[in-house]
């Protein structure tokens, strides 16, 4: 299967401005997506390795890195709520025009640095053993959640109980596991995306990862964190 590698950088950022050129134990943040992209994806002469930025900096950074970036991304797919799929339909109808298609697109996004390389190996593993499936996202299971006690609000200040079971008795250590998507991995076919206009399928597949490598960048607590366990 081939696959376009898809690693999103804009320069925009308001939880950590600059956040995906930020220094993390001597490096942008983005390199530890690069270094794993280049070693699952790097010798597939059939997939390409594309960051998706609209900043030269990031670019430039890229290209000293090894991965060619032969345009940038529009600034109008470059906002603070542009959603996903702007910038990743994007990016396949510039390449398409340059004569290359993708069966599949991998998104590694630079807030996961503690991504292992092992788990995008898995990932593409599962996605090809499971024809079936659309599209796959990672996760990790929340001992602490239990959505039987979850509610949303309704405007006229009832209680609207996210699961069935919110009045039934039941104990947290009986219910299910919960598992929360952590955004490190997301694969999708590119059949189904240009059919839907959607990166995750309504029953995607999921890899479970650790919770110690689920840590995803939002703000400057994440970023603090993840400096002291990639600095230890």
């Amino acid at each position: 299967m081939s696959y376009l590698c898809i690693i999103p950088a804009r320069k925009g950022s308001k939880g950590v401005p600059g956040k995906n050129m930020a220094e993390v134990a001597g490096h942008p943040l983005i390199h530890y997506s690069l270094e794993v992209a280049k070693k699952v994806i790097g010798s597939r002469k059939d997939s390409t390795i594309f960051v998706s930025t609209d900043s030269e900096e990031i670019k430039a950074y890229a290209e000293g890195e090894g991965i060619e970036v032969p345009f940038l991304r529009p600034d109008e797919f470059a906002g603070d709520l542009s959603p996903s799929i702007e910038f990743v339909v994007h990016a396949l109808r510039e390449f398409a025009a340059r004569g290359q298609t993708f069966q599949s697109v991998i998104l590694l996004q630079p807030t996961s640095p503690l991504r292992p390389v092992n788990a995008v190996q898995e990932a593409i593993r599962m996605m090809e053993e499971n024809p079936e499936a659309d599209s796959l996202i990672t996760a990790f299971e929340d001992p602490t959640l239990n959505l039987d006690t979850y509610y949303h609000c309704s405007a006229n200040g009832y209680a609207m109980p996210v699961t069935d079971a919110h009045n039934k008795g039941g104990r947290r250590q009986d219910v299910a596991p919960v598992y929360v998507r952590n955004g490190a991995v997301y694969i999708v076919r590119t059949e189904y995306l240009e059919r839907t206009q959607r990166l995750i399928a309504d029953i995607p597949l999921v890899l479970v990862m650790d919770a110690g490598v689920s840590v995803n960048v939002d703000g400057p607590e994440e970023l603090k964190q993840v400096r002291e366990i990639l600095e230890a």
